[in-house]
Order: C-alpha cells, then structure tokens, then sequence
C-alpha cells in the first residue's frame, strides 16, 4: 500500500473515530471524507458510511442514532481502516436510474453520480465487509 492510500485511511479512520465518539457533525464528516482516494476501500467505505446518517439538518453523529447492525458496519470500518490488510474490491450496483439530461450535458457531467450507485455485498461477506472473510477478521482483531 503506498503512502498516499496510508494517508487516506488515517484520515478516514480519525473521522470514523470522531463518529464514534460523538465529535463530529454529519456535514463536517461528508466535506472531510477523502472520496477521491486511490485507495477503493476507502472510497467503499465513505460511500457506504455516507448511506447511514442524513444529509440535512445538520447533526452531530452518534451511535445512539444507529442499529446495532450499522454500529457493528461502523466499528469494523474502523478497525479496517486502521489495518493494513489488502481491500477486496465488490460491484456498485444501480439504486436509482439516471439517465444523462440536456443540464447534465450542458455541465458537463459524464459519469454518473456515485450516489445512484450502492455497493453489492453478498450475503455471505455482509457480517465482515469491508474484510474479505472472518479469517482476514480475525487477524486484523488479534494483532491490535
């Protein structure tokens, strides 16, 4: 992993961190979140985060607002950025149809907005993503 993916991942792991403990607002997360890192699992991650907290009002984060599921997604998020292991990569998948229209033509919009697009996690990766299996879990867990 170069430095530039370390980088990225320390910073998504801080604000990650900063979610946990309640220090850190949903819009001051979403402005500092490094989604055009060369790392893909910190963009997967940020992308998939960004799916658990509203965009308006602006609201500090807490895990009081969060299932015990998406605490569980959060934590091993945060375990995952701060490990070095290999991310394997997993599809986007359409959510929402787009279509590009005269204005996206017009500004210039060739791609299409990633928040159209959802990972597509299978069930059996689901209880350990972003780690690839329980194994590469499990050895992120024993060497902190």
């Amino acid at each position: 992993m170069n430095s530039v993916a370390i980088t990225d991942r320390e910073k998504a792991a801080k604000l990650v961190a900063q979610w946990c403990d309640g220090e850190i607002t949903n819009w001051d997360l979403d402005d500092a979140w490094p989604y055009e890192s060369q790392d893909r699992a910190v963009v997967d991650i940020g992308r998939e985060l960004w799916c658990h907290y509203s965009d308006y009002p602006k609201a500090r984060l807490k895990l009081s607002a969060l299932s015990a599921a998406e605490t569980q997604l959060l934590k091993r998020c945060l375990e995952f950025l701060k490990s070095t292991e290999e991310y394997e990569p997993v599809p986007y998948e359409e959510v929402v149809p787009w279509k590009p229209s005269v204005l996206t033509r017009l500004f210039g919009v060739k791609e299409r907005p990633w928040e159209t697009m959802r990972l597509k996690v299978n069930t059996e990766r689901q209880q350990w993503w972003p780690f690839a299996d329980e194994a590469q879990w499990q050895k992120t867990m024993t060497s902190h």
